[in-house]
């Protein structure tokens, strides 16, 4: 069942974790540091290391499946490495982790924050709309057995503007298990992903659901832009080609 936004009202996300992060994939296994009292969670990208900010602080590394809630203190986490800042992000969002091999991973915080419009994630904090360089896509048949060869996509930039333009317009759903559309992984619908690379070195990756959802596979919150239509059909049957 598809619900209509309120847009005056936005979908805030829970401060504490979602209990999956994607499908089949528990909470206790993501990445994840406290910080300021905030949870950030890995994204599953990288930033290149001209985008590394000033040092924040080094966490833990010893939360895992077995701590109890009592451990989840600041600066407990369940990965181990340097905390930095990031070039051009606000760092209440978004922080990366230096590892032992020199890795910039990207760790963002939606937790207690209100998403009215797709901007208020994908271009406010994310620019996605005003810094994107490239898109490619991947088959969900090819995503579901961890293939990684994304293909350019073939749109031209005035049709990806366009879907864009109306992504960052379109209100935010709650898609979560227990609202009032339902979990949104639940439902089998098709999916296509894309991934657009920025100017800044960085990419964002989102996932497309054939009932016209568009949701950032950065976060586990089950938050979406929900744009059926020409133009999201015309993304998605590329993405599915």
């Amino acid at each position: 069942m598809f619900v209509p936004a309120e847009p005056e009202k936005g979908v805030t996300i829970p401060e504490t974790p979602l209990p999956k992060v994607s499908e089949g994939l528990s909470f206790d296994m993501a990445g994840f540091f406290i910080h300021n009292g905030r949870m950030y969670v890995q994204t599953g990208e990288t930033a290149p290391a001209g985008l590394r900010g000033s040092y924040v602080f080094t966490p833990t590394g010893q939360i895992d499946e077995w701590s109890g809630a009592e451990e989840y203190v600041e600066g407990a986490s369940s990965v181990g490495g340097d905390v930095y800042t990031v070039e051009g992000y606000d760092e209440s969002f978004r922080l990366c982790l230096a590892d032992e091999n020199g890795t910039f991973s990207l760790y963002d915080c939606l937790g207690g924050v209100t998403l009215k419009t797709g901007a208020d994630l994908f271009e406010t904090r994310l620019h996605l709309e005003s810094r994107w360089e490239s898109v490619s896509f991947l088959p969900d048949e090819a995503w579901q057995n961890n293939h990684t060869d994304y293909r350019p996509l073939a749109l031209t930039d005035d049709e990806i503007e366009a879907f864009l333009s109306l992504l960052m317009a379109t209100p935010m759903q709650d898609w979560s298990a227990g609202s009032e559309n339902g979990d949104i992984f639940d439902q089998d619908f098709a999916q296509a992903h894309l991934r657009f690379t920025l100017t800044d070195g960085t990419s964002v990756s989102l996932r497309l659901f054939e009932n016209g959802c568009v949701t950032y596979d950065g976060s586990p919150a089950r938050v979406c832009a929900c744009l059926p239509g020409d133009i999201f059909d015309t993304v998605f049957t590329a993405c599915r080609a």
